[in-house]
């Protein structure tokens, strides 16, 4: 078991035993039975155990050359890199596309950046598809309207649209 060890030390500290199972198979291609793992984790880290076991949070510790180096996306981040509307936050190439959008936006070098692109699914900047966007724009110019260009416009017309749509 130097291979659970191995992954105690790394990123994986903080793997609760079903975690630990599964990585233990795919990435040491040991098939170890839950029940075996949980009991080696109690044994050789007590203490993350308990800690798991009362849903603690252990934060992650980085240590990066400068500002914006490194970027963590996780459910407690603290500051808003982004905000955009789609009609998905499921499809994982839609949020790699923003991710990219923000990797640019704030000149991190790297150099597969537009390699990495043909693997993101970028949504309309309407968060809708054309034909939809089409119907609007059409019932938009039959009702003399224009887009919004304040939060109070936007309100008033999507006031509006409802009544229409």
């Amino acid at each position: 078991m130097a291979s659970s060890f191995e992954e105690r030390k790394g990123s994986g500290q903080n793997l609760g035993y079903r975690s630990l199972t599964k990585r233990l198979l795919t990435k040491h291609g040991m098939a170890v039975g839950r029940k075996s793992v949980s009991s080696i984790l109690r044994q050789i880290d007590p203490k993350g155990v308990e800690l798991r076991t009362h849903h603690c949070l252990i934060r992650r510790t980085y240590y990066n050359k400068g500002p914006n180096f490194l970027v963590h996306i996780d459910g407690f981040s603290r500051r808003v890199l982004w905000l955009k509307v789609a009609r998905t936050n499921n499809d994982p190439r839609v949020v790699a596309s923003y991710f990219l959008e923000f990797v640019e936006e704030i000149n991190v070098k790297l150099s597969d950046v537009e390699s990495l692109k043909s693997f993101c699914s970028y949504p309309s900047c309407y968060g809708c598809t054309e034909e939809m966007k089409e119907h609007v724009t059409s019932i938009l110019l039959e009702g003399r309207r224009s887009e919004p260009i304040n939060s109070e416009d936007a309100k008033e017309l999507f006031q509006w649209m409802l009544q229409k749509i």
